[in-house]
């Protein structure tokens, strides 16, 4: 009642100041603001995975685990903190492994394993494998490993590294499994280029079926889609790639994917090369039909239409646009959550009686 009191008395002495302006849609996105919560998750949050049947996602040198909604506050979420050893850089997770790169450039990293997610153990490597991005899929963990300029692609079964393919200057970015075949993204660290890979698990079978910067790949359901940096979605098949829309004019792409409910693909951007809030961020929707791309489906701003993941675009504008995106992400309750660049992990919950994006607490 307090928070909505000042809001109002906020909303009244802008009114007033402005005094002239007769636009209600500059008055009613004023009365949408919604201030920033304090974040549980800070700084600049991993992405997440699920493992046994639990979302985790890691922040500096602490590992979380969603457990529920907590069942005593409603629009807070119930965590459980651990501590794997070291600066989590990524998590990954096969059925039976949950593994976190951790480490801090330009010392190197350590790839850890865990079968509970409390108790973590390293991963022994071969020598000469030094480790720089990983990515599961179908129970295969998939390794971007080596220096810059001189990146190559494994995959690791559990017990043994098998080397897919050298890919020079561009590290693994992406894998995801389709139709008996897997499709591995690169991207390079220095220039705008990059490529994607199908792959049988043996180096004779991997080879490049395209070229150019893309920043994530995903399993749609029956296809596979891939963003460029420029924001251009791509439908991938085994001979190319196809261009399908475009995520918008002067914004790019951060890689963030996210197949919603089967009917909506969620694709973060960021706004003028830029991280700061003032720019416009968050992500975008695009429809989807059985598993693929909707024929002339564009990309649109949440909560203008009915196929949508909010209730409000004035009041996810004020919020999550504001932030740019790392990682999206549905739990297994149903939250959608959201791992940002610099504002930590925001969710998308009832708070104060309606729902909004704010940080998760």
């Amino acid at each position: 009642m307090k928070k909505h009191l000042i809001k109002k008395i906020f909303f009244v002495f802008v009114i007033l100041t402005l005094g002239s302006c007769k636009d209600p849609a500059v008055f009613y996105t004023i009365s949408q603001e919604e201030k920033q919560l304090e974040p549980l998750i800070k700084g600049s949050p991993t992405n997440f995975v699920n493992f046994n049947s639990k979302m985790y996602v890691g922040s500096g040198t602490t590992l979380y685990r969603y457990n529920r909604r907590n069942p005593d506050k409603p629009a807070q979420g119930d965590w459980t903190p651990f501590t794997p050893g070291g600066n989590i850089r990524q998590l990954a997770a096969t059925n039976a492994v949950m593994y976190a790169l951790c480490g801090e450039p330009p010392d190197e990293f350590i790839l850890k394993k865990s079968t509970d997610g409390s108790i973590w153990n390293n991963v022994s490597l071969p020598a000469g494998i030094t480790v720089q991005a990983i990515y599961a899929i179908n129970n295969q963990l998939f390794v971007g490993t080596g220096t810059f300029g001189s990146f190559s692609i494994y995959y690791y079964n559990g017990t043994n590294f098998t080397k897919l393919a050298d890919s020079q200057d561009k590290l693994l970015n992406g894998a995801v499994f389709l139709n008996s075949k897997y499709y591995l993204s690169v991207n390079s660290l220095s220039t705008e280029s990059g490529g994607i890979y199908t792959s049988s698990l043996t180096e004779s079978g991997t080879q490049v079926i395209a070229e150019g910067n893309f920043m994530g790949i995903i399993n749609l359901g029956s296809s596979i889609a891939a963003i460029s940096r420029s924001g251009v979605l791509y439908e991938v098949t085994d001979s190319g790639v196809i261009q399908r829309a475009v995520l918008d004019d002067k914004k790019l792409a951060t890689g963030a994917l996210l197949v919603w409910n089967d009917t909506l693909l969620l694709a973060g951007r960021q706004d003028e090369m830029r991280f700061d809030i003032n720019y416009l961020h968050g992500y975008r929707e695009l429809e989807l039909s059985s598993g693929s791309i909707k024929e002339g489906a564009v990309f649109r701003d949440p909560g203008l239409f009915s196929l949508t993941t909010v209730e409000n675009n004035a009041t996810y504008k004020s919020t999550l646009e504001k932030n740019p995106i790392k990682h999206l992400f549905k739990a297994d309750d149903g939250t959608l959550f959201a791992s940002t660049y610099t504002n930590g992990v925001w969710s998308y919950r009832k708070r104060d009686d309606r729902w909004q994006w704010n940080s998760e607490q």
